[in-house]
C-alpha cells in the first residue's frame, strides 16, 4: 500500500515539473536545474550547521566536544579576599558611628582602596570632624538631661569613687577633703 502511495506520488511530481519545463530552451532549462541544485546545497548545509556538524576541507564532520577542565580559583583572587578581610576587620575596628563606618566602605569601594586608604581622604576626615561634632552635641545635651543636683553621701564614700579626670570629679573630691577634715 505505501508502495503505491509512492508510486502515484512520484508520477504527479514528474507532471507537473514535466509541466513547469514545458516550452523552456535547453538553455533555461540549465538555469533552472543550476538553481535547483544551488538551493538544494544550501538546505543541505543549514541542516548539517543544524545538527553541529562543520564543514572542513568540502566534507561535514561533526567536532569532538572539548572536555571543559574545572578550574582551581585563580591566584589572584586569592590576595582580593584577604584584602576585602583586613578592610573589614579594621572597618569595624574604627571607634567611628555605624553611618560613618558605611560611607567609609562605600567610599574605599568606590575608589577602588582599602580602607586605611579610604581614612586619609581628605573627605572622610571631613566627615569624621563632622560626625564627631554631632556626637559631641548629643552627648552634651544628653548630659545635662539626666543630671540632677544630688548631694554625695561622703560618709559611705571612698577615694576611688572620685573620677579625677572630670572637672565634677575633682569638685567632688575637693568636697570630700572638707567633710574628712571636719568629720
Amino acid at each position: 500500500m505505501a508502495d503505491e502511495n509512492t508510486e502515484n506520488l512520484d508520477s504527479e511530481i514528474e507532471e507537473v515539473v514535466e509541466g513547469a519545463l514545458d516550452g523552456l530552451s535547453e538553455e533555461e532549462l540549465k538555469e533552472k536545474l543550476a538553481e535547483g541544485e544551488e538551493k538544494n546545497k544550501q538546505l543541505f548545509a543549514r541542516a548539517k550547521k543544524a545538527e553541529g556538524f562543520v564543514l572542513q576541507d568540502g566534507k561535514w564532520v561533526k567536532p569532538e566536544p572539548k572536555e571543559e577542565k574545572e578550574e582551581a580559583p585563580v591566584a589572584t583572587d586569592v590576595p582580593k579576599v584577604v584584602q576585602e578581610e583586613l578592610d573589614r576587620r579594621d572597618l569595624n575596628s574604627l571607634a567611628v558611628s555605624d553611618s560613618l563606618k558605611e560611607e567609609i566602605k562605600s567610599y574605599a569601594k568606590l575608589k577602588g582602596v582599602s580602607v586605611q586608604e579610604a581614612l586619609k581622604s581628605d573627605y572622610i576626615q571631613f566627615r569624621k570632624g563632622q560626625d564627631d561634632k554631632e556626637q559631641e552635641a548629643e552627648n552634651a545635651s544628653l548630659g545635662g538631661k539626666n543630671k540632677g543636683n544630688t548631694k554625695i553621701d561622703y560618709s559611705e564614700a571612698s577615694p576611688s569613687d572620685f573620677d579625677l579626670t572630670t572637672e565634677e570629679g575633682r569638685k567632688d573630691w575637693a568636697a570630700y577633703k572638707e567633710w574628712l577634715k571636719k568629720g
